[in-house]
């Protein structure tokens, strides 16, 4: 069967969630909504004191501002669910290279990667990655990889606010990388087979971001502090001169990592465009320097192109989001748990529903059958020779056929029952030292993927030799790579088994 029929009567039965776009500066909130080829864009202002250099300084003040433009967009009782993108200069991003490898040994190496070149203490961070290209190095193909950090305190502290201000957080990204995908997914200027230099001026600061093949490469970040001083003011010359060394600056570290030459720059910046276009093509004039426009949203101030990119991550569904989230772990088991929820609920509504039909059907019928029986016996009794054998034919044909729906429900529920078994038997042989996070099965004839959780190492090896001694299960594969030390020091794993009966 064709997987985008399934996938469309699987929407129909439970529906995604939509998400939005958050981003949350130091000067305002914006959110974007995007529905079909429309979008809903809605903007509020914060007082200065609230957010500083994108750090939260009064939770209280952000918590009520939040509070009232969640009411705004959806009333006080229903949940909003967005990506969210905090400032630039709260993210750290570090490109590395892996061989070409896939699967659990990618994350794992990924992972070790990641606590080895992390620019902030491991141990207090929020860190995370995508593939972000390929790249042939002394012959040998290596995976290109873009890591972030974060702290987890400021992190923590946001998602808090969020959630009580009614935010439900699906990810957390920055700005540079949801405008680079604004630009890459949005302008008919992008051309892929080009490198790319984005520059935007924002409320917090200036980003950099090189955008190779599609796909943001580094960030480099200069906050406002830089060039305002202590006096925090500046000139548009201060401004300028600002500018054009930190170009200098990013084009000499492309220059030492990547062959070519950097000569396309996207400029994003609602202040000052001519005056800072006029200044880096003086200075650069190998440069071609564009302002962006985005096809669907011609008419859009610039100012919105970043969140926009945060709400078009949102209509990508959540197992096709592969791209990094700075949110606290557990972030993607709330999605799930939430659909789950709904699915459950809804299947349990179509059940009574489905049931109530079939009792009345039944009753239905049983006069019907009733009627037409009392009426032959009285035509067979008057000894007519119409024809009521072929309407008793026809009778005894719904009959089977009825039977017949009847036997298919029962099967159904033995079906059921036995799946429902087969999860609370994988639940008792996990014991109490292996919690089950999730549980893959494509069909009964292909292989079984468990994705769990385990207080110790040797929980782990237990909890495989007990399925290994399961008579209906078989085929138990276990790879030592697939194991991970994550947050609590509990161990995350996987494990596959084939299922000789239910």
């Amino acid at each position: 069967m064709d997987t985008t029929i399934i996938k469309k009567i699987t929407d129909a039965i439970n529906p995604p969630l939509q998400i939005g776009g958050l981003e949350v500066t130091d000067s305002y909130i914006r959110f974007v909504s995007i529905n079909g080829k429309k979008a809903d864009f809605v903007s509020a202002k914060l007082e200065p004191g609230i957010i500083e250099d994108g750090k939260i300084k009064d939770g209280d003040r952000l918590l009520k501002v939040l509070t009232d433009f969640h009411d705004q967009i959806a009333g006080k009782k229903k949940k909003i669910w967005a990506i969210a993108s905090i400032s630039d200069g709260n993210v750290y991003t570090e490109m590395f290279m892996l061989p070409k490898i896939s699967g659990s040994d990618l994350v794992s190496a990924a992972r070790l990667n990641l606590q080895m070149i992390s620019p902030i203490d491991f141990n207090t961070a929020n860190a995370d990655w995508h593939l972000a290209g390929e790249r042939e190095v002394n012959g040998v193909l290596q995976s290109e990889i873009l890591g972030a950090f974060v702290s987890r305190q400021l992190i923590e502290e946001f998602e808090r606010i969020a959630d009580k201000a009614g935010f439900e957080i699906a990810a957390v990204e920055f700005p540079i990388l949801a405008l680079a995908r604004s630009i890459t997914a949005l302008s008919d200027q992008f051309d892929k087979g080009k490198n790319y230099l984005v520059f935007r001026l924002g409320g917090d600061g200036i980003s950099f971001g090189l955008v190779k093949n599609g796909e943001l490469y580094f960030l480099h970040f200069v906050g406002w502090s830089a060039v305002y001083g202590s006096e925090r003011k500046a000139t548009l010359e201060s401004l300028k001169k600002m500018i054009i060394d930190e170009v200098h600056k990013v084009l000499s570290f492309y220059e030492t990592h990547w062959e070519g030459a950097l000569t396309n720059l996207f400029l994003v910046t609602p202040t000052f465009e001519n005056e800072i276009r006029d200044a880096i093509t003086r200075d650069f004039p190998g440069l071609t320097v564009e302002v962006p426009v985005l096809r669907q949203f011609k008419n859009l101030s610039v100012g919105w192109f970043s969140v926009l990119g945060s709400a078009y991550r949102g209509i990508i569904p959540r197992d096709e989001d592969n791209m990094l989230s700075l949110a606290t772990a557990g972030t993607d088991e709330k999605y799930e748990a939430h659909q789950l929820t709904n699915f459950v609920r809804l299947w349990r509504n179509i059940s009574v529903t489905v049931l109530a039909g079939v009792l009345m059907l039944l009753v239905g019928l049983d006069v019907f059958l009733a009627g037409s029986a009392t009426n032959i016996r009285e035509r067979l009794a008057g000894g007519s020779s119409d024809p009521v054998f072929a309407q008793l034919s026809g009778l005894r044909q719904e009959a089977e056929r009825f039977n017949g729906m009847v036997d298919s429900l029962a099967r159904a529920k033995q079906e059921r029952l036995a799946w429902s078994e087969f999860f609370k038997s994988i639940d008792a042989m996990a014991g109490g030292d292996i919690a089950i996070r999730r549980i893959v099965i494509q069909d009964i004839a292909s292989p079984v993927t468990i994705f769990g959780e385990a207080a110790t190492q040797p929980a782990i090896g237990v909890f495989e030799k007990v399925l290994q001694t399961n008579p209906n299960v078989s085929n138990v594969q276990f790879q030592l790579a697939s194991v991970s030390q994550i947050e609590g020091g509990r161990y995350a794993f996987s494990m596959s088994f084939s299922i000789k009966k239910l």
